[in-house]
């Protein structure tokens, strides 16, 4: 039998963020470089495909193991973090095991951030790096200066900028390739420093009760502003409803911060989020109502950097908190609150210069759909700068990229309606994968599209893949439900 120390293989249930069903699998911890790298030798010889698993954050089937396979537990990996050289300007170099978390990475460094993360801070270093994740603002992958990756024949590559060969290659490919060419098993970071009270300035600037000319105008202004370099994004209601396109500053450290302009969700009672959250997924206009209320346009509030950061900390916590006991969580379970937070959440990449062109045949697809616009918690649009990185899922790009993430609640939704939510997200990409050629679905969110037309869409991934996998993983050791579904076998 595999195993991993004193640790043997245990069935677990795994659920992806929002989803209504746990998966049973049979998955190994381990801790350290040493006890995967066994382990992934004993699997080659047994010929048992494995898959990796972090922190669990992921909204899809990214790390649930195929039929038959073997889950890893990582999430503990070589965890803990170093200090590798002191940089100018007060910047750090430092290492850290890919079983980090954002959390334990500010707990090791509370006068220093990576800029660009993704929204939860209970994500693994390795697993941001893996999927390739962005915030409203750039790349988590920019940060990378190097990284230890672990092949499944044991072998070990030491990949960064300064390598030489497949090290170098795999510097730029690792970053959205989701577990597929090896493990990473240390990362060396560039940290910015930050002092602990500092507050970034969140701007509404536009607010409009359906969609025009003038929210997609706002956006572009939005992300043109150099002020505006700690993120920018707009957020849609409904059906062409109610719009919303907030941009993100830097404050001087000594600004004024009254309690009562604290942005949503960046304070640190999290218990409070958890319930916010609950409520907005039960009854999705609450949500509406109160974020259209919060951000009238001209408002400025401001936020911690760190709870501005990870606004999604409540969420991310919702299952553990909703479930406790108490009268009031019992209050909010017969109301119908489900701490399972059960949502339809997928998004598109595609080039900026159709922004509009993409926003435009999304709604025209939900016309089709009348009704589930009631179900829809928003629509939100991020700009980002061009992509440099090849296996992310719009590809490396020569100009700015857009990305639209629909979220819909699915709590109190009977299969059937729950099928229609799914029905209209398969629609949309089969639609504008057909219109716009450009369009991608991302590949680190919940994926809801018919299989040629997912295949044929990421063709240029599955490609870029199997060329280095043929290098790093012949066998095909390293998969998951995820990759399978892409990578056509």
């Amino acid at each position: 039998m595999l195993a991993c120390r004193a640790v043997n293989i245990q069935t677990q249930a795994l659920r992806p963020a929002g989803a209504l069903d746990a998966h049973p699998a049979e998955v190994i911890t381990c801790q350290s470089e040493g006890d995967l790298s066994q382990v992934l030798a004993r699997a080659t010889r047994e010929q048992r495909r494995v898959t990796m698993i972090g922190g669990q954050r992921s909204f899809g089937e990214q790390f649930l193991p195929v039929a038959g396979g073997l889950g890893i537990d990582v999430s503990r990996l070589e965890t803990g973090a170093r200090i590798v050289e002191h940089l100018d300007t007060g910047r750090l170099l430092v290492r850290v095991g890919g079983g980090t978390t954002f959390e334990q990475l500010h707990a090791h460094f509370p006068g220093h951030r990576v800029r660009f993360v993704p929204t939860s801070d209970r994500v693994t270093i390795a697993g941001a790096l893996a999927a390739c994740t962005h915030s409203a603002a750039g790349y988590f992958a920019t940060a990378v200066r190097a990284f230890r990756l672990l092949l499944s024949s044991g072998e070990v590559l030491d990949c960064s900028a300064a390598a030489s060969g497949l090290a170098r290659e795999l510097f730029d490919v690792v970053p959205g390739s989701f577990g597929a060419l090896g493990v990473t098993t240390f990362i060396d970071l560039e940290l910015d420093p930050i002092a602990p009270q500092q507050a970034l300035g969140v701007h509404a600037r536009y607010a409009a009760p359906r969609l025009d000319e003038g929210f997609f105008a706002a956006l572009d202004a939005a992300k043109d502003d150099p002020r505006f370099d700690e993120g920018m994004g707009g957020v849609i209601y409904g059906n062409r409803g109610r719009t919303l396109v907030l941009a993100d500053e830097r404050l001087p450290v000594d600004h004024a911060q009254p309690e009562h302009l604290r942005a949503l969700l960046t304070d640190d009672n999290l218990e409070e989020q958890a319930f916010t959250h609950g409520l907005a997924n039960r009854f999705p206009r609450i949500a509406e109502s109160t974020v259209t209320k919060t951000y009238p346009q001209g408002i400025e509030r401001w936020a911690p950097w760190y709870g501005f950061q990870f606004y999604q900390r409540g969420y991310d916590r919702s299952y553990e908190i909703l479930g406790r006991r108490g009268l009031k969580y019992s209050l909010a379970r017969l109301v119908g609150v489900d701490r399972r937070v059960p949502v339809a959440h997928q998004s598109w990449f595609f080039p900026r210069s159709i922004t509009r062109a993409f926003v435009e045949a999304y709604f025209k697809v939900l016309d089709a759909f009348p009704g589930s616009e009631k179900q829809g918690e928003q629509q939100d649009i991020v700009l980002l700068d061009p992509c440099p990185f090849p296996a992310h899922s719009l590809g490396r790009t020569q100009q700015g990229v857009g990305v639209l993430t629909s979220s819909y609640s699915l709590a109190s939704l009977s299969p059937d309606q729950r099928a229609r939510i799914f029905t209209f997200f398969k629609q949309v990409s089969h639609t504008l994968y057909e219109q716009l050629p450009a369009v991608r679905i991302s590949l680190c969110k919940q994926v809801h599209c018919d299989r040629d037309v997912l295949r044929r869409m990421h063709r240029g991934w599955a490609d870029l893949m199997q060329h280095y996998k043929s290098q790093v993983d012949p066998r095909g050791v390293l998969t998951s439900r995820h990759l399978e579904m892409l990578l056509d076998r």
